[in-house]
């Protein structure tokens, strides 16, 4: 999995993540802040086994630390997104 721009102003993000497997139907993309609290909830659509997107982040994002979690048929990928403004 890939997040890009990281750090990142709190706008948008763009993630890839490759190696799904040809019957991965959708993804679900969740964001939270380093409280635990979910900031964002979203699915998306896998096509031939990856997600290239680019997910619109929410304008109320406070500069700090959040952990992104991308889970697909029972497997889980995290990574931290560092928001600045």
């Amino acid at each position: 999995m890939n997040l890009y721009p990281n750090p990142n102003r709190g706008e948008q993000v763009f993630l890839n993540l490759n190696g799904l497997g040809d019957g991965a139907g959708s993804i679900s993309v969740d964001v939270y802040d380093m409280f635990g609290n979910q900031v964002m909830a979203r699915t998306l659509i896998a096509q031939d086994g990856q997600v290239n997107t680019m997910l619109e982040l929410p304008g109320t994002l406070a500069s700090g630390m959040y952990v992104v979690n991308v889970s697909s048929d029972g497997r889980t990928w995290t990574e931290r997104l560092v928001v600045q403004r």
